[in-house]
């Protein structure tokens, strides 16, 4: 519609054609006659004595002329506006990628199709732009038909983590520019927003209950695996839980749960089973209640164990400490002791250990400083004693994990991980931080290494391979395969939780499980709604309306119907 009217209340003007109908029907028209006068006093005083009697209506030019009259002042009061037909409207739609948006999507997607449909009522053509809240530029939809519009808006799909919505909202003011329209359709009522968006909240507060957290253990030589369930909620939650392991399901259990409180639920992983899930009754935000779980197997590192008698025992024991690290002749990396660097390929990877043949054993002195290293993260080289006679000094290149006073204890040099003093004449082997920097060492070996691995994982996350044909496969029931995700050098974990497989050019690289571990997205004790499609079609007005551009020929059009409802007035009373 090409007309609105700024002040409906306006045509309460209205209202005054009822006092003028009443007028009319109670109006007495006069007439000149000659009588006489003394004749008729008297019977006048009886008249005005009776009072008004209603009248039949009686057809009347100057009724016509008021009553057009008071319709054109309404008509003015009520502020007519006209849509510029020369502008073509500018809505962009901001969709909240936020996994919580998913309990909320069917309300939101109406909530849309409202302010779409007044866009269409309101404009002769639209212009649309729609993109997720976590896009980087990239569109779902960008065009002038409202059907393509909402057939995109269908296939929102929200599982993000949180973030934040500026990106995308300064890429949809630039779509739609200073006069356009940007809309943000979330669960959450904001206090802020940038790039003058309006919000429409379409959340509320629900009860959740959930799996935060899932992992498989190693404890008394049995994989186990334990699961924390928590009840986002403020009210107390009973709900039943099961298993599953194939085709098999346990039967189901209850728990009971206070609000804003959490349960470990632990068992042992089936021996006949690498992988299981952990299943909860179905509640309106359905991401958590479903935990699938592998039992996990890293990539098999071979390794040879070339340290001879000085130090075989000690890479014998170090070897045996690792999931899925094998000895074998041809390994990938080679465990060796060294008397001096010329011996030593460090092209090779491996571990290397210093063979001071020196009769004198001197402890090393100084202060022990470790670096920022991230082979360092979280451990302490505090109570190394190690001695040597003749340490080997650094090169350009090296990246030293550990200093005593001016001498390089350990070091990164080419590929090799030196450690440069005599392991026989030191507490190395009963010192933890030998053990994590050295597993950190061969898990950066292995995460270079394109062999099968068994993980869990967070759902849509990045895995990164060489140059290949890609394809992230979902393990669907019934033996069902659908494949999710195609590409080159990265592709990712499923969107929902479950079991999938990553291929390369048909040989697969990776078995897992991914699950829903984000608890903030859980969590629905700030959502509430926010929508007033009446401020926003004022706002479409404002900006795409025009004031009525005959305002000044409908002010003289109201005096020339009041001349001439004085004049038919005039002419009524004298016929």
């Amino acid at each position: 519609m090409n007309l609105y009217f700024a002040n409906p209340l306006g045509w309460l003007g209205l209202l005054s054609l009822g006092p003028l109908v009443y007028l009319h029907f109670f109006r007495k028209q006069t007439r000149r006659r000659i009588v006489d006068t003394l004749f008729l006093i008297d019977q006048a005083a009886i008249s005005m004595q009776t009072g008004e009697k209603l009248n039949r209506w009686r057809q009347s030019g100057s009724f016509w002329w008021q009553a057009a009259a008071l319709l054109l002042i309404s008509f003015l009061l009520a502020m007519p506006r006209w849509a510029n037909e020369e502008r073509v409207g500018k809505l962009a739609i901001v969709l909240d990628n936020s996994a919580s948006m998913s309990a909320f999507r069917e309300s939101g997607l109406k909530r849309i199709g409202e302010a779409s449909a007044l866009f269409e009522k309101r404009l002769s053509e639209v212009d649309y732009l729609v993109l997720e809240s976590d896009s980087e530029g990239e569109v779902l939809y960008r065009g002038r038909s409202a059907s393509d519009f909402l057939a995109a808006l269908e296939k929102w799909r929200p599982r993000s983590g949180s973030h934040s919505f500026d990106d995308a909202l300064g890429v949809a003011r630039n779509g739609v520019g200073e006069g356009g329209f940007v809309l943000l359709l979330t669960d959450r009522p904001l206090e802020r927003i940038s790039n003058g968006a309006r919000v429409i909240a379409v959340g509320e507060e629900i009860e959740n209950v959930g799996v935060s957290g899932i992992r498989a253990v190693r404890r008394d030589g049995q994989t186990r695996w334990r699961a924390i369930v928590r009840n986002y909620g403020r009210r107390e939650s009973v709900v039943d839980w099961r298993l599953q392991f194939g085709d098999r399901e346990t039967p189901a259990q209850p728990i009971r749960l206070q609000g804003e409180s959490s349960t470990l639920l632990e068992g042992v992983f089936p021996a006949e089973h690498d992988s299981l899930a952990l299943v909860l009754e179905g509640d309106r935000f359905g991401l958590d209640d479903y935990a699938p779980l592998r039992r996990p197997k890293p990539k098999r590192l071979a390794v040879s164990n070339l340290a001879g008698a000085e130090n075989g025992g000690l890479v014998e024991k170090l070897i045996g400490s690792f999931e899925n690290v094998v000895e074998s002749s041809d390994g990938e990396a080679l465990f060796e002791t060294a008397s001096n660097p010329s011996e030593v390929d460090f092209s090779i990877p491996g571990v290397v250990f210093l063979n001071d043949l020196g009769e004198e054993k001197r402890s090393l002195r100084g202060r022990m400083a470790p670096s920022n290293h991230e082979y360092n993260r979280e451990i302490s080289w505090s109570g190394l004693i190690a001695r040597a006679g003749t340490p080997w000094g650094s090169v350009e290149g090296d990246e030293t994990l550990l200093w005593q006073g001016s001498t390089p204890l350990v070091f990164l040099r080419g590929r090799k991980l030196v450690f440069n003093f005599e392991p026989r004449s030191s507490n190395l082997d009963h010192l933890p931080a030998f053990v994590l920097v050295t597993g950190r060492y061969l898990e950066d070996l292995r995460s270079g290494m394109q062999s099968l691995e068994a993980l869990n994982c967070d759902t849509g996350q990045v895995f990164e391979f060489s140059q290949g044909e890609l394809r992230t496969v979902l393990e669907e029931s019934g033996n069902a395969e659908t494949v999710v995700e195609t590409g080159e050098f990265r592709v990712r974990a499923p969107e929902d939780p479950g079991f999938f497989r990553i291929e390369k050019m048909g040989i697969p690289l990776v078995v897992g499980a991914a699950r829903f571990g984000d608890a903030r997205e859980a969590d629905f004790r700030g959502a509430g709604s926010v929508f007033d499609l009446e401020d926003l079609d004022l706002g479409i007005v404002e900006e795409y309306y025009d004031d009525d551009f005959l305002s000044s020929v409908w002010l003289l059009g109201i005096f020339g119907l009041m001349l001439g409802a004085w004049y038919a007035c005039h002419r009524e009373n004298l016929g």
